[in-house]
C-alpha cells in the first residue's frame, strides 16, 4: 500500500511493486508476452486481427532491411509520420535492429528536423509517404525507409506464415546493459528550450511492469484500446507498450479529428484521452438538445451528474453513507434520457478513460462518474517517460492528478515545485548543462507548481516556467513567436496564449508611437480602463499579416489561430511590465481576461 515517507505532506512514495531484473531491453517485455500467449491478438489493424508473434517477426524483417542500409547497434533512427500501425512497427524494428529511436512530430517544421538530425546523427529516418518530399528539402539526408515499404515487409511475413515457416521464438537484440537508451525524445523541457531527453530501456521496462501493477483492474487481456495521440509524444508510446504488454489490444487512428466517429467500430473498454476530446463530446450535446427542444433539460442533467460523481467520489472515501432518494431518481431518468447516448457515443464498452497532458475540469470529471465512464485524470512529462502520477478506479479524487506511480516518490519544495524521481525517470539530457540544471539529488524539477494531501494526491496549481500546454497535450515555448512578432515596430508586446485551451491564440499590444508616426489612426484608452480593442481595419490587416509570418516558422499546433489587438496601458504601477519593461504574463492574463475570454468563447479556430 502507498505510505507517506515523512510526517509532513510535502514528499509522498509509492514502493516499487514489480523488480524484473532479469528484463533488459524493451522487446524482453512482449518476447514474453507472445509465449505466453501467441494466438491472442494483439493489434486491430482495419479488421484484420495481428498477434505479437507475428508482429515480432514483422519487426525482424523491418530490422534486417535497417541493418542493410547501414543502421547500427547503438546509432540512432528517426520516425516520422501520422500515427499507425505501421510507426510501431517502425519503432520496434529500431529496437530489434539494437538502435535507438528518435521520435518527430508529424507537424514539425523542416527547420526543426533538420537540428534533431543534426544533434542525433540520425542514421537513418523512417517516415510517412507523404512526408518524403518535405524532408528532401534538408538537402543531404541519411536513407529514408517510408511506411509503405514497412507495410511490404511485414506482408512478407503473411506468406511466411502461409507457408508454415513462421517461428515466433525469441529474438536475439543488440544492448549494452540497463542503462542502454531506448529513445532520445525532444522536448521543451523546464527551460522553455528544446532538450533532447534520454530514456532507458529500464525506465521503459519498469514503469510499464509498474503501471501494469497500479491499473491491473482496467489494464488486461480482455480489454481493448484506440491509440490516437501522436506517436512522436512519449505518453502514447509509452500506453502502447504498456497494452501490448498486458494483453490489450490495440487499434490506431491517424486523425484525432476522427475519434468520436471510430469508437462504435472498435468499441474500446479504456481510453487515453487529452481533455479537449471530452470537452467536445459534451460541447457536441448541449446543441443537439437545444435543438430538440430540451435543451433545459439537458442542462438539469448536466448538473445531476456533477452532485452524483461527487456523492459517488466521496462514497468511495467512505465520507458519505447512500444517495438520496431524490438523486437516485434524477440519476436513474437522466441516465436513460441522456447518459445512455454518451456510454453508446464512447462505443459502449468504455469502462475508463485516463486523461492527462493538460489539466481537466473538476465539474467534467465528475460528471463522467454519472455517465458511467470515470476519468481518471494522470499527470507526467517526457522526462518521466510519460505517468508519474494518476488516479486509480475506486479511488479518484477528481481535480487532483492522483498518487504516484509505483516506484516513484514525489516531493513539492517549500517553494510549491514539484520534484519527481522514480522507475520513468529518465537518465537525463543530451545537453549536459541542463541535466545539471534539470536534475538535483536524484529529484527531476518538473517545472510545475503544486500541492500534495495527506493521501498523497497530487494538485497542479500552475508553472514556474513559461511553457504552455494546450487541451490538446502539446507543449508550446511561447518566446520563439512572441519574439518574432515583437521584432516588427507596430508590435510592443506579443503575448501568446493556449493553456489548458483548444488552441493557441495571442493577444498583439500595439505600440502607439509607431502608428502615430506612420498616421495611423489611434483610439483613446477610456478612463479608468487598462486596455481597448484596435478597430481600425487597415491597421488589423497589418497585425494579420504580421501573425501569419510568424505562424509559418513554427509547426501546427504552436500557431495563432486568432489574436486580438489592443492599444493598453502598461507600466510597473499597474503591475503589468517590469522593471526591464517585460510583460508580466499571469498578469496580463488577469488584466486581458475579457479579452481571451471572448477569443474561446463559443468559437472554433
Amino acid at each position: 500500500m502507498p505510505r507517506p515517507q515523512s510526517a509532513v505532506a510535502s514528499e509522498y512514495t509509492v514502493e516499487q511493486a514489480v523488480i524484473r531484473p532479469d528484463l533488459h531491453h524493451v522487446l524482453d517485455l512482449l518476447n514474453e508476452r507472445a509465449r505466453l500467449a501467441p494466438n491472442h491478438p494483439a493489434f486491430d489493424v482495419d479488421g484484420r486481427y495481428v498477434t505479437l508473434p507475428h508482429f515480432l517477426k514483422s519487426t525482424q524483417i523491418v530490422a534486417e532491411h535497417l541493418r542493410k542500409i547501414g543502421l547500427q547497434p547503438g546509432a540512432n533512427a528517426i520516425v516520422m509520420g501520422a500515427t499507425s500501425y505501421q510507426w510501431a512497427l517502425a519503432e520496434w524494428g529500431i529496437w530489434q535492429a539494437g538502435a535507438v529511436v528518435v521520435p518527430v512530430y508529424d507537424s514539425s517544421p523542416l527547420a526543426t528536423v533538420a537540428d534533431i538530425v543534426s544533434r542525433t546523427q540520425a542514421q537513418t529516418i523512417i517516415c510517412a509517404d507523404d512526408k518524403v518530399e518535405i524532408l528532401q528539402g534538408l538537402g543531404q539526408l541519411p536513407p529514408l525507409v517510408t511506411f509503405s515499404q514497412i507495410t511490404d515487409m511485414e506482408a512478407a511475413v503473411s506468406v511466411a506464415e502461409e507457408e508454415d515457416s513462421f517461428e515466433s521464438t525469441p529474438i536475439k537484440v543488440n544492448w549494452e546493459g540497463d542503462d542502454c537508451p531506448a529513445s532520445i525524445v525532444f522536448t521543451s523541457g523546464t527551460t522553455g528550450t528544446s532538450q533532447a531527453a534520454v530514456i532507458t530501456h529500464r525506465n521503459f521496462i519498469d514503469l510499464v511492469l509498474n503501471v501494469h501493477a497500479g491499473w491491473d483492474t482496467v489494464l488486461n487481456d480482455q480489454g481493448r484500446t484506440l491509440i490516437f495521440l501522436p506517436l512522436a509524444h512519449v505518453l502514447a508510446r509509452g500506453l502502447q507498450m504498456i497494452c501490448l504488454a498486458s494483453g490489450m489490444r490495440v487499434s490506431y487512428l491517424s486523425d484525432p479529428k476522427q475519434v468520436v466517429a471510430t469508437l462504435e467500430a472498435v468499441e474500446p473498454t479504456f481510453l487515453v484521452v487529452v481533455p479537449r476530446v471530452i470537452t467536445k463530446i459534451l460541447t457536441a450535446i448541449g446543441p443537439k438538445a437545444d435543438k430538440a427542444g430540451v435543451g433545459w433539460l439537458w442542462k438539469q442533467a448536466y448538473s445531476c451528474a456533477v452532485e452524483w460523481g461527487q456523492w459517488r467520489e466521496d462514497a468511495d472515501a467512505g465520507r458519505a453513507g447512500a444517495a438520496s432518494r431524490s438523486l437516485q431518481l434524477r440519476k436513474a431518468f437522466f441516465d436513460r434520457l441522456f447518459y445512455a447516448k454518451i456510454r453508446k457515443t464512447l462505443g459502449g464498452s468504455m469502462e475508463f478513460m485516463l486523461s492527462g497532458g493538460a489539466p481537466l475540469e473538476k465539474e467534467v470529471s465528475l460528471a463522467f462518474r454519472a455517465f458511467g465512464v470515470p476519468v481518471m485524470e494522470g499527470y507526467g512529462l517526457t522526462e518521466t517517460t510519460a505517468p508519474v502520477a494518476g488516479n486509480r478506479p475506486g479511488a479518484i479524487r477528481s481535480g487532483t492528478v492522483g498518487i504516484p506511480v509505483p516506484g516513484t516518490t514525489i516531493r513539492v519544495d517549500e517553494d510549491g515545485h514539484v520534484l519527481v524521481k522514480g522507475v520513468g525517470v529518465c537518465a537525463g539530457y543530451l545537453d549536459e548543462a541542463a541535466t545539471a540544471a534539470a536534475f538535483q539529488d536524484g529529484f527531476f524539477d518538473t517545472g510545475d507548481l503544486g500541492r500534495l494531501d495527506e493521501d498523497g494526491y497530487l494538485t497542479i496549481t500552475g508553472r514556474s516556467k513559461e511553457l504552455l500546454v494546450t487541451a490538446g497535450g502539446k507543449n508550446v515555448s511561447p518566446l520563439l513567436w512572441e519574439n518574432q512578432v515583437e521584432s516588427d515596430p507596430l508590435v510592443e508586446h506579443a503575448l501568446l496564449i493556449g493553456d489548458a485551451k483548444p488552441f493557441v491564440s495571442a493577444v498583439l499590444v500595439v505600440d502607439q508611437e509607431t502608428v502615430r508616426q506612420q498616421g495611423g489612426r489611434l483610439d483613446d484608452i477610456p478612463a479608468g480602463e487598462v486596455y481597448r480593442e484596435v478597430q481600425d481595419k487597415a491597421l488589423l490587416e497589418r497585425l494579420q499579416q504580421i501573425v501569419r509570418q510568424a505562424n509559418e516558422s513554427v509547426s501546427r499546433p504552436e500557431k495563432a489561430k486568432k489574436f486580438r489587438a489592443i492599444y493598453a496601458r502598461l507600466s510597473e504601477d499597474n503591475q503589468l511590465l517590469t522593471p526591464t519593461l517585460k510583460l508580466r504574463r499571469k498578469q496580463a492574463h488577469e488584466a486581458f481576461k475579457r479579452l481571451i475570454d471572448d477569443l474561446y468563447e463559443g468559437k472554433k479556430p
